[in-house]
């Protein structure tokens, strides 16, 4: 305690990554520390103190190979199903909230760590060697666990009043504890809905946490895990209820990874992409008419998981016009705008066809960065090529970076030929490699020949590829 007082304390030499240039040994030195405080914190007398050490000690960074954290030791000894301390019940609660007291944002961990959850682990903490701490019967009954997590819920409540930025995760907690705590918990939220001290950005992220929670628990009902029908009823109240009417922001899980659907199945793909670009085209809708549509539309796409989707939405949205929008996202700086941006210029291409890259390069309004990032997207396919023929610059930067990922047989000779002649070598046996690995979608004749092969082969060996160009450029090799 000393130490950790003073200005710059010693003990943090223990957190530092070991020399140890062979890897033979720890990958730090703090593990002897941790020991002695876990066993300390077998005692009634020593446990508080000792999570408050632990705490103020989990500030230091320790290399992600170690085993052992301040955290996790706090973890072991205050978990609620196994006896690592032979501290009671209150005890064990005032020192998690101790541990809040000093850093909530460990404090949140901790509890995190100790709710209850489908496939809990705990590994007994060091014990006293010479001192009569250590218990003799470490089971906890189930009244006493259920009671724990009971308090847990009361502390976590307590502390969401104070920092209301909890509350999202509280929605996924709540699920594991019992019907008791479940309706404590939503009576909690409920009451702060009705309320005006919501902050909207959090507001959206308890709907959207209640949202996904429920769509996974009605579609998974058979599950074990999954909530009871009247757990559903009242959490698809609350979601209603937290629904921002006026943020568009609430559009946001459509442009997620696989968002789950009412009443969609999943696993027939064609049904799931129509509904999807449906709801898709409806959110838009919304969008757009809204005077600040496209605001409202950037700051979705600002925070979506998958920013490629709302490009891919508005590829095929054809109820406005959206292409000087787009090359502005494209040279914004911002990577999800840029990202949406030029997922739209591929497919939005793909469907317009060659006739549109045409008019949109003759174009003297594009600024120099969009160009750039419009032409690296251009469709991997030889009408849009032929085109570039009449733009010089823009061929030589398409053929200088553009990546390959897919280019169609009738034109897998055309395209490794040509990255070869542009001193892309790699990438030409990228293409050689996957066309090789996926042959069942090839003709013997869609190859190169093999004096083309064996010329690429060699140039691959004073080439440097491309950063991202190339995933294993060993197995690569070996394949071919």
């Amino acid at each position: 305690e000393d130490d950790l007082d003073s200005d710059s304390p010693s003990i943090s030499q223990l957190f530092q990554p070991a020399n140890d240039s062979l890897g033979l040994g720890p990958s730090s030195k703090q593990h002897y520390l941790l020991w002695s405080l876990e066993t300390l914190c077998w005692s009634r007398e020593y446990l508080i103190r000792s999570i408050q050490i632990l705490t103020r000690l989990s500030k230091y960074n320790l290399p992600n190979t170690s085993g052992n954290t301040p955290l996790r030791s706090m973890s072991t000894i205050l978990c609620g199903w196994f006896r690592n301390t032979s501290s009671d019940m209150q005890t064990r609660l005032q020192a998690i909230n101790a541990c809040h007291s000093i850093d909530p944002s460990i404090g949140l961990n901790l509890i995190k760590m100790l709710w209850p959850n489908h496939h809990p682990v705990v590994i007994p903490s060091s014990s006293p060697c010479y001192r009569d701490w250590e218990l003799n019967n470490k089971e906890v009954p189930i009244e006493e666990w259920s009671n724990f997590v009971s308090e847990l819920s009361s502390i976590a409540i307590a502390w969401a009043k104070e920092d209301n930025s909890i509350m999202p995760w509280l929605i996924e907690a709540m699920t594991k504890t019992s019907p008791e705590d479940f309706n404590k918990i939503v009576d909690f939220l409920e009451a702060e809905a009705y309320g005006d001290n919501l902050d909207e950005d959090i507001r959206l992220y308890i709907f959207e946490e209640a949202r996904n929670t429920i769509a996974s628990h009605e579609r998974h009902k058979s599950a074990r895990w999954a909530m009871p029908e009247e757990q559903q009823v009242r959490l698809r109240n609350l979601t209603r209820l937290l629904e921002p009417i006026d943020d568009l922001r609430r559009h946001t899980y459509l442009f997620n990874r696989r968002p789950v659907l009412p009443e969609t199945n999943l696993t027939n793909y064609k049904e799931y992409q129509a509904t999807l670009q449906k709801e898709q085209h409806k959110a838009l809708n919304d969008f757009f008419n809204q005077p600040d549509g496209w605001k409202q539309l950037a700051d979705l796409t600002k925070r979506s998981e998958s920013p490629e989707k709302v490009g891919w939405a508005l590829a095929t949205y054809n109820q406005v016009d959206v292409i000087d929008i787009m090359l502005e996202w494209l040279e914004s700086g911002n990577i999800r705008l840029q990202t949406a941006a030029s997922s739209w210029t591929n497919c939005y291409l793909k469907d317009k066809g060659p006739s549109t890259l045409r008019k949109i390069l003759e174009s003297k309004d594009i600024s120099e960065e969009s160009r750039r990032l419009f032409v690296l997207n251009i469709p991997r396919a030889s009408n849009f090529w032929n085109v570039l023929r009449d733009f010089p610059s823009d061929e030589n930067l398409f053929w200088a970076e553009a990546k390959f990922l897919f280019v169609p047989k009738e034109d897998l000779n055309q395209a490794i030929r040509t990255l070869h002649e542009k001193s892309r070598s790699w990438a030409a046996m990228d293409l050689v490699y996957d066309a090789i690995e996926t042959s069942g979608s090839y003709e013997e004749e869609d190859f190169p020949d093999q004096a083309l092969l064996i010329s690429i082969l060699k140039s691959t060996a004073t080439q440097t590829p491309i950063p991202g160009e190339i995933q294993d450029p060993t197995s690569c090799v070996g394949g071919i």
